[in-house]
């Protein structure tokens, strides 16, 4: 070990003085030395400059050594120059500043560091923020369960609503229409049910018979009941128009023949109404008409003419659906024509509760119900005439406007001289026409307040016709459900009043005596003390016969079961001056 030593101290005396000559420029700064010898930093502007760049260089390199680890600088043959002294002085310094806290950091017992505290708070900070958003997410997916839930269960209440329209036709005629509160969303899902429905006669029967509108705004589904008011006014009115249009043919007028030529009857065929997105409202009138040769371009795929029979809708509603299809078609579908006859259906109704109490209360005295449709005490109200037209505004926008708001029937049933209905040739055809050289068509379908009258009588008596025989039907079964609650309250009354006969005091139990009577025995009195408890004292005065009563467990008086059990096994008389005593429990 010390000749190691030795060696090792030789070898560092050695290399220090095989040091070469002193530098000229430390030869030229030999004035600036310190006390210790050392030189000492030039104090130039272009020295300055300079050792602020190596200081950067100087710091790029402690950076990297600390990442490399600490390397032991080489022994030179040189004198470091005085650029180089300051340069380990500065990195010296800046390690020194940079390796504290980690020295410090490892000492045992020393505090934690606050950087690994931060993302310790920030870890239960992005938990904290995590749960929040699982439990939001819960939540609307529980809300979304529940609302699919309530839209599957309203559809399928919509699903049993149609099926049961035919059963609704035979027990209520005349009933008003039904609707239902539906979204767009829950539209959507009820018409691809019954599209992939299995059930082919439920598919054919809401395809090609049920009459169904749809209003997206309103969430309104609502299915159409048409009355044998509707039936045969609407068909007298298409009949008529038909009448009509054969007469134009034979118009000296070739344009007025060739748009008679064209008018086509459409029916209550579905209008649709598309929107940008999602399902389309949809409507279903009573009577519509087209033009077959369209001219215009795009082709129109509306009618140009609506008919609605309104007997139990208000004004408002059919102001509604006639803006719908007026401002909805943008124009095309161009006069909407209604008949507005809810007073008329209102009397309808005070008449048939005045009817059906005539048949409770057994004041009708005819069977076929003839007399119905002519009696004197029936009430009737009024009816009229109502028009909306198509209007362009400047703005580009349609607009629907009544043209026509006529009383033509009066509260008597009487129809309103000089009123008809009028509806000009240029209402059938579509507007390309219109638009074209063949002229106005100035000609008029027109039916007076007496015809159409007339046509409201005739319907009317079929209706309280049909009325009629379901007031009688719901009569009868009004008295039935009577006379049955009248027969339950006599055998009622009779089963209380035999089996409380002669009572001073019953208890409130069926007891013994109950059991008695559900087999048949007839009990001629009973008299019940309950003052003793547990047991009281029944004294009962019977005829019976062939009655074996179950035996009471654990009553202390068996002796007197037996008794009783013998007496009626040998179909003798019980006597009424002997008393039997039997458990409370029984009483």
């Amino acid at each position: 070990m010390i000749n190691s030593s030795e060696q090792e101290v030789a070898g560092l005396n050695h290399l220090v003085s095989s040091k070469g000559p002193v530098t000229p420029e430390l030869g030229k700064q030999a004035a600036n030395r310190g006390q210790f010898g050392l030189p000492t930093p030039d104090a130039t502007p272009e020295s300055r400059r300079a050792e602020r760049s190596d200081h950067q260089r100087g710091f790029v390199r402690s950076v990297d050594q600390r990442a490399t680890g600490i390397e032991t600088p080489s022994v030179s043959s040189r004198a470091p120059s005085v650029e180089e002294i300051t340069i380990h002085r500065d990195c010296s310094q800046q390690s020194i500043q940079r390796e504290v806290p980690h020295q410090s950091s490892e000492r045992p017992g020393s505090p934690p560091a606050s950087e690994p505290q931060l993302h310790e708070e920030d870890y239960n900070s992005l938990s904290s923020v995590k749960a929040i958003f699982n439990s939001l997410i819960s939540f609307l997916t529980l809300a979304k369960q529940r609302k699919s839930r309530a839209d599957d269960a309203r559809v399928q209440s919509t699903i049993d609503l149609i099926k049961s329209i035919p059963s609704i036709k035979r027990t209520r005629v005349g009933v008003g229409n039904l609707t239902k509160k539906l979204t767009a969303k829950q539209y959507g899902q009820l018409l691809e049910a019954i599209e992939t429905s299995e059930d082919v006669d439920f598919q054919s029967f809401f395809i090609d018979k049920l009459r169904h509108d749809y209003t997206r705004r309103k969430k309104r589904f609502e299915i159409r009941m048409p009355t044998d008011m509707h039936k045969e006014l609407g068909g007298f009115i298409m009949e008529q128009a038909s009448l009509w249009k054969g007469s134009l043919k034979a118009s000296p007028d070739p344009n007025v023949r060739i748009a008679a030529l064209n008018i086509k009857s459409s029916g209550s065929a579905d209008i649709k109404f598309p929107f940008a997105r999602g399902v389309q409202d949809s409507k279903s009138p009573d009577n519509s008409f087209r033009h077959k040769n369209c001219e215009c371009k795009p082709r129109c795929l509306h009618p140009t003419l609506v008919i609605e029979i309104g007997w139990t809708q208000s004004m408002k509603d059919l102001q509604d659906k006639a803006e719908t299809y007026i401002c909805r078609s943008k124009g095309n579908i161009r006069t909407v024509v209604c008949v507005f006859m809810r007073k008329m259906y209102q009397a309808e109704v005070r008449n048939e509760k005045r009817r059906y109490k005539e048949y409770v209360d057994g004041n009708v005295n005819d069977d076929d119900g003839a007399s119905y449709s002519s009696d004197d005490k029936n009430e009737t109200g009024e009816a009229s005439i109502l028009i909306w037209k198509a209007v362009s505004r400047r703005n580009g926008t349609i607009d629907a406007v009544c043209v026509q708001n006529e009383k033509f029937r009066d509260q008597n049933g009487r129809p309103v001289p000089g009123v008809a209905l009028r509806i000009p040739l240029s209402a059938f055809v579509c507007r390309g026409i219109i638009d074209s050289s063949v002229g106005a068509l100035e000609e008029q379908f027109e039916l007076s307040s007496d015809s159409l009258c007339e046509s409201i009588d005739d319907a009317l008596k079929d209706y309280r016709q049909g009325r009629d025989v379901m007031q009688k039907q719901e009569a009868e079964e009004e008295i039935e459900k009577r006379a049955q609650e009248a027969t339950q309250g006599i055998s009622r009354r009779r089963k209380e009043k035999r089996t409380r006969r002669g009572v001073n005091h019953a208890p409130d139990n069926n007891g013994i005596l109950g059991r008695l009577s559900e087999q048949g025995c007839n009990a001629v009195t009973f008299q019940c003390n309950l003052s003793t408890a547990p047991f009281g004292t029944l004294r009962l005065d019977l005829q019976l016969s062939g009655y074996n009563i179950e035996r009471p467990h654990g009553n202390a008086s068996s002796r007197y079961y037996y008794a009783l059990t013998w007496d009626l096994a040998q179909g003798g008389v019980w006597s009424p001056k002997r008393h039997y005593d039997f458990g409370y429990d029984i009483i």
